[in-house]
């Protein structure tokens, strides 16, 4: 199987289980019925006591973030590329970072008041929503900001690169204050 096949299941698993879209049980059944992965109407429940989405457990993982917070944090603080062997070097750059940082996005007086599993699931949901990708280089993952190529509205040869922490459709599906 290509590279590029196994990060578009790999995203397909993460956008499912990372990025709030509805039922669990129900996006799996439209899913196995379209082939595609679709945002659920937030009104349906399975009203499975397991189902994370459908019991109101998922908000406790996946804690609501202060957006505009968390863009000042990529343009200051986020590196241009981290070179890692495993994603929790990626964690620790929030979690070990300034306080301050943490504090304001998430929107908590203490650091003490979250757990480092809501950072993760942060990130984790960021892959999902492509703000951040990845790349594999000599046995190491390398994770650094997603831009992509966009009209300026002006020449129609010319492209210029966006980050995608500045489009609002990247945010879906992440908890937003």
């Amino acid at each position: 199987m290509l590279l590029d096949e196994k990060r578009v299941m790999l995203l397909e698993v993460l956008k499912f289980f990372c990025l709030r879209g509805g039922c669990y049980h129900a996006r799996a059944e439209d899913y196995l019925h379209t082939g595609k992965l679709h945002v659920i109407d937030p009104t349906t429940r399975c009203n499975n006591k397991q189902c994370s989405m459908c019991d109101g457990s998922w908000v406790t993982q996946h804690k609501r973030v202060n957006k505009k917070a968390l863009v000042s944090w990529f343009q200051i603080e986020f590196p241009k590329f981290v070179s890692t062997e495993n994603a929790s070097s990626l964690t620790d750059l929030l979690w070990n970072g300034k306080e301050k940082w943490i504090k304001t996005v998430f929107r908590v007086k203490k650091k003490s008041s979250l757990c480092k599993y809501h950072v993760e699931s942060l990130m984790l949901s960021l892959i999902a929503a492509e703000i951040i990708t990845w790349k594999v280089s000599k046995d190491k993952i390398v994770w650094f900001l997603n831009k992509i190529e966009t009209d300026d509205g002006g020449d129609e040869d010319e492209k210029i690169e966006e980050c995608c922490y500045l489009i609002d459709a990247y945010w879906d599906g992440i908890p937003l204050y």
